[in-house]
């Protein structure tokens, strides 16, 4: 007996008159839906960028622009300072100016003319005072300068003004037909009371005479420690730095460069051209931290005026590099205490 074979679910499907099975669409249908999903991903995604820069635009187009206040801000301060700096050297000049006047007289000048010469710095109160002065002599400030100044209040600053004065005397000898005349000189440093007021300066109280410096006080030198050289290797160092020197001070910049290191900044060794002559080391200190590493050498030496023939002793620190059985300058300065290595 045959069996019936198990027909699968089936659609119709007529085209030109001819009938086609067509299996069940399910899996097509899943398909589809997993298709519009992905799409609705994306939409959402991309309205949520076109979203977020559109409220970061309107939110840039709100807040203040950043660069423009930076240059602002950048520019005021440039103004600013330009205008600090030029009333302070304008202070700083107007005194200077007045006790040039001030520091200078002669026993010929009448005192009203000796009061009249300042009137453009003083106020009435101080041209009144100077009439109290009892002048004599000669005395001229030959070198006056205005240092510092320190605010007493608003408008009002204390100019500090340090001058050097010649002065000159003449006195009668005994054989009263000859006169002798005696030059010597003098410093002093004053404290002058001045009145600013847009762009505008008066000395609103005589000079005071006092003793200023600007001297650290408790300032400590720190001197260099490190491990020494062995003498044997401080003598083949000390050749190659006495070449380097003659060189620095006496020859071409071209055998100077030859003592150089390749990384050394050229800048920093320009020879000096014979101006003065290097003489002789008087003491050297070398110092390695580590085996081939830079070394640090502590030197004071003499070179000679070229034009007086006067020795000078000279101080400095250079900086080492050995290479082989050769040593060679990377750097130059000046100090011998509290040094940065």
């Amino acid at each position: 007996m045959l069996k019936k074979k198990k027909v699968e679910s089936t659609t119709v499907k007529k085209k030109r008159g001819i009938e086609f099975p067509q299996k069940n669409k399910k899996k097509s249908d899943v398909y589809v839906l997993k298709k519009n999903n992905g799409m609705k991903m994306l939409r959402l995604l991309l309205w949520t960028i076109l979203i977020f820069f559109f409220f970061k635009g309107i939110h840039a187009s709100l807040r203040p622009d950043t660069v423009h206040e930076a240059e602002t801000l950048i520019n005021n301060f440039k103004a600013e300072f330009s205008e600090y700096k030029d009333e302070n050297e304008e202070i700083l000049g107007f005194t200077q100016n007045f006790v040039k006047e001030y520091l200078t007289y002669n026993s010929d000048e009448e005192q009203s003319t000796y009061i009249q010469r300042m009137q453009p710095y003083i106020s009435s109160k101080v041209s009144s005072a100077l009439g109290n002065s009892d002048i004599d002599g000669n005395a001229t400030a030959i070198y006056v300068e205005a240092y510092r100044k320190e605010e007493y209040a608003p408008n009002q600053y204390d100019v500090y003004v340090k001058a050097e004065i010649e002065y000159k005397s003449t006195r009668l000898l005994e054989d009263e037909s000859t006169y002798e005349t005696t030059v010597q000189k003098g410093q002093s440093t004053l404290k002058v009371p001045v009145y600013a007021n847009k762009g505008t300066y008066i000395v609103e109280d005589l000079p005071v005479f006092v003793s200023d410096s600007l001297k650290m006080a408790g300032y400590k030198e720190v001197i260099y420690e490190g491990a020494y050289l062995t003498d044997e290797v401080e003598q083949k160092i000390a050749g190659s730095v006495e070449n380097f020197l003659e060189a620095y001070y006496e020859h071409r910049q071209s055998v100077i460069d030859y003592y150089l290191t390749k990384d050394a900044e050229r800048l920093k060794f320009q020879g000096l051209g014979g101006r003065y002559l290097f003489q002789e080391i008087s003491n050297m200190q070398c110092y390695q931290e580590e085996a081939g590493g830079d070394i640090m050498c502590i030197i004071v030496y003499m070179v000679e005026d070229a034009v007086n023939g006067n020795s000078l002793c000279q101080e400095c620190n250079l900086t080492i590099v050995p290479e082989g059985s050769k040593y060679y300058i990377k750097d130059m300065n000046a100090r011998t205490v509290n040094l940065s290595y």
